[in-house]
């Protein structure tokens, strides 16, 4: 989402509840743009200073929205749908993120696999009369492993709870899998292509690999060396001088014990 709103000029607003409080979730977001650890040196990659902030802050400020609710609001469907509307005619977002389906509760009347259809249309409808677009973060059932290998399966999108409509009326349909590395093999995050309404848009089947950097906080390609790139400043791919075994500076809050909560740490507990 960054990186489309550096590269298209578009606007973007993001409702992912179980991120709260919304100024933690934004530490992260200028982490991954500006391109450096926001609490501290990580892997001799040093953190960002106050212009760092201050330039993402001015960045940031027409181009990306957290969406929240209110005390005592009930955030379902058709309160979402309100407040999209809203943000395409005040701010002119083109980009809704919803993460994830389960976050949102279900209004009255719209239960079951019926009522999953019926959203899935209306957010269909939603992106067409509004010309915009929705990323919606839905997440699988019980996964299943592999007899011969012992690694879960790539879900697919029927694997999604509780509807086949998450395949049939998605324009574009993605997984995103972690993959457990071991002697053989390192760690990635692996991209699948499972869906793709229109020819150029990509490859049904497709695939990439991505690696993930800890001091960006960014994700790249497994051919592609860790560069720096901060987005608030248009400058040029620079390339990272880290270590990746390097010791992470652990962090200066105050973990102290809490006297008011009655618990017994285990024995690797640091207080």
């Amino acid at each position: 989402i960054l990186s489309l709103i550096d590269e298209h000029e578009i606007k973007a607003s993001i409702f992912s509840p179980e991120h709260n409080p919304m100024g933690l979730y934004f530490s992260n977001f200028a982490q991954k743009a500006v391109g450096k650890p926001f609490f501290g040196m990580v892997q001799g990659v040093e953190r960002m200073d106050k212009d760092d902030i201050n330039r993402f802050i001015d960045w940031s400020k027409n181009r990306l929205y957290l969406t929240g609710g209110g005390q005592g609001e009930v955030m379902d469907w058709n309160w979402l749908f309100e407040k999209f509307k809203e943000q395409i005619f005040t701010f002119g977002i083109n980009v809704f993120v919803i993460d994830a389906w389960n976050k949102v509760q279900m209004p009255r009347g719209f239960e079951g696999k019926d009522g999953i259809d019926r959203i899935l249309t209306k957010l269909t409808a939603f992106c067409q009369q509004n010309n915009v677009q929705v990323f919606l973060v839905a997440h699988p059932t019980k996964m299943q492993k592999n007899k011969t290998t012992g690694k879960y399966e790539i879900p697919k999108l029927y694997d999604v709870s509780g509807s086949s409509d998450f395949s049939n009326q998605a324009h574009n349909g993605f997984s995103i899998y972690r993959n457990f590395g071991n002697e053989l093999q390192e760690d990635s995050t692996d991209f699948y292509n499972l869906k793709t309404k229109y020819q150029f848009q990509g490859t049904i089947g497709g695939a990439c690999k991505f690696k993930y950097h800890v001091p960006t906080a960014r994700y790249y390609h497994e051919d592609c060396p860790p560069y720096h790139l901060d987005l608030t400043k248009k400058g040029e791919k620079e390339a990272i001088d880290y270590n990746p075994n390097a010791y992470i500076e652990p962090s200066n809050l105050n973990n102290h014990r809490n006297e008011e909560f009655d618990f017994v740490p285990s024995d690797d507990c640091p207080f």
